[in-house]
């Protein structure tokens, strides 16, 4: 498609360009779109030279600046001139657009603009337009609430769960039984069934906080000591075992031992569990619980991907890329010194430059996400975690191609994304040789926290009764 100028503002081949109290030559060649210019969304790990994106009818767009502050002398930008360059298309602000004749030409001492945008964009990735940015994105993996009572740690369904939070109470149905309960939950009287008293994992419902109000009606609640958070995995993680004319269902986990995965109608029941087969088929958005907001967990929507906020900036991850989310960062133990098995430790703060800010694990709001980028799992401290539609997905628009930018930024992204939410950054998690330069590596060490240690799997102590 070919593109149209604006020309509104001229009628001459060429025009002069007033940037602060300097003018410059731009042909008319280079110039691409004349617009008014409107909100710039800043962008980590960019120089001075870079004010940021600008949204345009062509997608977002770099914004330049070498230094020229229009505003000190008292010239405030009115128009955005999108330009073409070697490296792509690029933006700049100008407070003033007039034709160039031959008379102005031979008195007014100018520069080329697009020689001086050429200064400032040597280490610059030459922008590569993509067809169909949504056809690479990984499919999206299914969601499990990872929960704990006593020794036994158990996964469900998030599509078999609608609530999750802390009951306010909590009564024995029939005194001297400790396996079902009266619980009082927000503003209801709930029948619920104790997880540890269901496996005698010495934790009972007087132990048990928090609430899982199941999705099916008619199905019990079920009383839990911890909610560990949600866990993500591909459906290829999930197989079910047959034995002794049963079967049970299991997530396979990379260097951790597999957690078994139980239905809640299991949890919530006293019948028999027999030839239950799982269902791989991800959840709905409607399916999915919501969670109370001092929940160490996030809601997941169908086609989900995982929003990690910090300072302006949105990074976006596929489901497929994130672990898990771990909840506040200052409940984990974060050690020095290296152990088996232990990851890495980043704080997203200092990872985008966000100088003279205290490290996240200490503010009750930061949470911890483990993720995996390329073969390598870490852990993220963001100051927020909320979920996002699956830049994959048909309901989910407005994704561009990365334009021009820094060549550590660009390996850094796959595709951006502008709105009314602020800049949104779907980050590279497949190929990330690009993030070993010098500059990634120096951004890195300087975010590195410590190391964490996932505490080991709760096994179930042997029954040394003699029943």
């Amino acid at each position: 498609m070919m593109l149209q100028v604006q020309t509104q503002f001229l009628s001459y081949a060429d025009c002069l360009v007033s940037l602060g109290t300097g003018k410059y030559h731009l042909a008319r060649k280079d110039l691409v779109l004349v617009d008014h210019l409107g909100v710039v969304f800043p962008l980590p790990w960019c120089p001075p030279s870079v004010s940021g994106l600008v949204h345009t009818e062509l997608g977002p767009v770099p914004l330049m600046d070498w230094g020229i502050d229009c505003h000190r002398f008292g010239l405030a930008p009115k128009f955005l001139l999108v330009l073409h360059t070697h490296k792509g298309m690029l933006a700049v602000a100008a407070h003033a657009i007039e034709d160039l004749d031959e008379a102005t030409a031979k008195t007014v001492p100018h520069r080329d603009l697009c020689q001086v945008l050429a200064e400032h964009i040597v280490d610059f990735h030459t922008a590569v337009p993509m067809a169909h940015p949504n056809r690479s994105i990984p499919p999206r993996s299914e969601q499990f609430l990872r929960v704990r009572s006593g020794t036994k740690e158990v996964l469900v369904r998030a599509s078999e769960v609608q609530r999750v939070g802390k009951h306010t109470g909590v009564q024995e149905l029939q005194p001297g039984k400790t396996l079902h309960w009266v619980v009082q939950f927000e503003d209801e009287l709930l029948s619920a069934r104790s997880l540890g008293a269901s496996y005698q994992a010495a934790c009972i419902g007087t132990d048990e906080p928090w609430c899982l109000y199941p999705a099916r009606h008619g199905c019990q609640a079920v009383l839990v000591q911890e909610v560990l958070g949600f866990v993500q995995a591909s459906a290829q993680q999930v197989k079910t075992l047959q034995h002794d004319g049963q079967s049970s269902t299991w997530l396979l986990r990379q260097q951790e031992a597999p957690l078994e995965l139980l239905p809640m109608e299991r949890l919530a029941s006293d019948a028999p569990y027999a030839n239950t087969v799982a269902q791989n088929a991800a959840p709905s958005a409607s399916d999915l619980p919501t969670l109370s907001a001092d929940a160490p967990a996030w809601r997941a929507q169908a086609h989900g991907a995982l929003n990690l906020g910090v300072g302006p900036w949105n990074l976006v991850l596929p489901a497929i890329a994130v672990r898990a989310v771990l909840g506040r960062a200052k409940d984990l133990r974060i050690s020095t010194e290296r152990s088996a098995h232990a990851l890495p430790v980043f704080d997203l703060r200092c990872l985008l430059e966000m100088p003279g800010l205290p490290l996240l694990p200490t503010a009750d709001s930061t949470f911890a996400t483990q993720v995996c980028l390329g073969a390598r799992q870490l852990l993220l401290f963001s100051e927020y975690v909320a979920s996002t539609h699956d830049p994959g997905s048909s309901a989910d628009t407005g994704w561009h191609s990365v334009p021009a930018l820094p060549q550590a930024l660009y390996a850094l992204l796959r595709a951006v994304r502008l709105g009314s939410g602020g800049c949104e950054l779907l980050v590279q998690t497949q190929n990330v040789c690009g993030l070993r330069n010098a500059f990634a590596r120096s951004r890195m060490k300087a975010a590195f926290v410590g190391w964490y240690a996932a505490p080991a799997p709760a096994s179930n102590p042997p029954n040394t009764s003699n029943a």
